[in-house]
């Protein structure tokens, strides 16, 4: 028996050491790329919260942040009116709506960026894209579930059933979010439920390590 356990501590031996031997350290060398157009456009229902950010993109490696586009026209118009957007003083590439500005459900917006030097040559882009309605929100509950030691999140309300929706839901705790990276947000569409009635529908759940940890 001495000697079975002598081969048996050799062979695990001789396996670790080649497991180890075969660890390699590949250094990836990615191309660099011409810079592109970063838009980061927002129009919301609440004043003074709408705004146009230009940024540039860069190489994957960089360990600063990305560039930030300065000196462009950014125009907003809904058809009947057009609106240029002024860069902030403060932030660089952040380009802000007039004074007491708010976006209207259904509208259509069309934005038009010009004067973009982004690799040598002055560019032109535009987008069109509607303001969603806002969900029609009854109310909010919530369930204890002990044995699973979590509580579910419950939506009460009704999905509008002239539109093709998609949802975004995140979790506060005491004014911190809870849900704060992308895989911890619930995100779905209404292909399945367009024109339904929400009666308790759990759209999250809080687990226990966010009670603890947060």
């Amino acid at each position: 028996m001495l000697i079975m356990r002598c081969v048996n501590i050799g062979a695990v031996l001789c396996l670790l050491m080649t497991l180890v031997g075969c660890t390699e350290y590949i250094n990836l060398k990615l191309d660099s790329t011409a810079p592109l157009l970063v838009v980061d456009a927002v129009i919301t229902t609440e004043p003074d919260n709408s705004y146009v950010q230009l940024s540039l993109t860069a190489d994957y490696f960089i360990n600063s942040k990305t560039p930030r586009v300065s000196g462009a026209s950014v125009m907003v118009s809904d058809g009947s009116w057009v609106t240029e957007l002024t860069e902030s003083p403060v932030s660089k590439g952040l380009y802000q709506f007039p004074t007491g500005f708010v976006g209207i459900e259904g509208q259509t917006y069309h934005l038009v960026i010009d004067r973009v030097d982004d690799s040598g040559k002055t560019s032109r882009y535009e987008s069109v894209s509607t303001m969603p309605h806002k969900l029609n929100i009854d109310s909010v509950g919530y369930e204890w579930r002990a044995k699973d030691k979590e509580m579910r999140v419950l939506y009460y309300g009704r999905d509008n059933v002239e539109t093709r929706d998609h949802y975004m839901f995140m979790v506060a705790k005491n004014d911190s979010l809870i849900s704060d990276q992308y895989s911890e947000m619930r995100v779905l569409n209404d292909d399945l439920y367009n024109g339904s009635v929400f009666n308790g529908v759990t759209v999250f759940v809080v687990r226990e390590k966010w009670n603890n940890n947060k």
